[in-house]
């Protein structure tokens, strides 16, 4: 291979959405205008954890030509200026952040993730987590995010995830906006399962009002049906309220 398409850089980035993907994106002068495009373009280091810088506004597939779901990078910071400010938005047609198997050592920060949109098979509305581990999501908003089984996110079997200072709200549909600790992680290790929440806001988080919906709700721990020690939750100071779940039988609960 003599050229390559995209030429990676071992360096940060810099994304705003008034930029261009014809820019170096070494700078904040000199931004990419895509998010999926400066993944495309970073060399992580297992030394060194890259961070790609987001500037404040609006990323979405109809505003910015953004590709969701974009994909965690190991080794990698994905950092908004803002967590009000800087806006990753599904426009209700596709999720919005994806970990896949032995994505580990990331960072997701300062920003919003809303209007996410799963379908069955994905499993989550704006974040979800499949056999990842050393992941950290810190002053994020996570909202109005919409799935037939979790509307907000899910973990998968993740193992050593931590939510700080997150908001998780205005998720409808799904068994529940959150789903955590789903089974073990085979690839990393049968007995470390772990999901913690810190400092976290979960609220008004609802069913919704078509019929192929699931009865809402707040949060749902679980753990492997073959070993009950393999999943360890831990939810520290954190506020859960004013979450409704209405089942099938029309039975309201909190």
């Amino acid at each position: 291979i003599l050229n390559a398409k995209i030429e990676a850089q071992p360096f940060d980035l810099y994304v705003n959405p008034t930029g261009s993907d014809t820019n170096s994106g070494l700078s904040a002068a000199e931004p990419l205008k895509t998010i999926s495009y400066a993944l495309s373009k970073v060399i992580p280091d297992e030394d060194t954890l890259r961070t790609i810088h987001l500037a404040d506004g609006l990323y979405s597939k109809l505003s910015t030509a953004e590709k969701f779901p974009l994909n965690l990078r190991s080794n990698l910071h994905i950092r908004g200026e803002s967590r009000d400010g800087t806006i990753l938005d599904g426009d209700s047609l596709t999720m919005v952040l994806y970990g896949n198997e032995l994505t580990n050592n990331y960072t997701v920060s300062d920003l919003t993730l809303q209007r996410g949109y799963g379908n069955e098979s994905d499993g989550a509305g704006n974040l979800l987590l499949m056999y990842t581990y050393d992941g950290n999501f810190e002053n994020l908003l996570i909202q109005k995010g919409s799935n037939y089984f979790k509307s907000a996110l899910n973990t998968g079997g993740s193992t050593e995830i931590f939510f700080t200072g997150t908001e998780i709200c205005y998720n409808k549909r799904g068994y529940k906006a959150i789903a955590a600790g789903s089974g073990n992680n085979p690839m990393v290790s049968p007995a470390t399962d772990t999901v913690t929440f810190i400092n976290c806001k979960i609220h008004h988080n609802e069913r919704g009002y078509d019929l192929q919906t699931g009865p809402g709700g707040a949060i749902y721990l679980g753990s492997s049906l073959l070993s009950h020690d393999a999943f360890i939750a831990r939810i520290i100071n954190c506020e859960i309220v004013e979450n409704t779940e209405i089942n099938p039988l029309g039975f309201m609960g909190a």
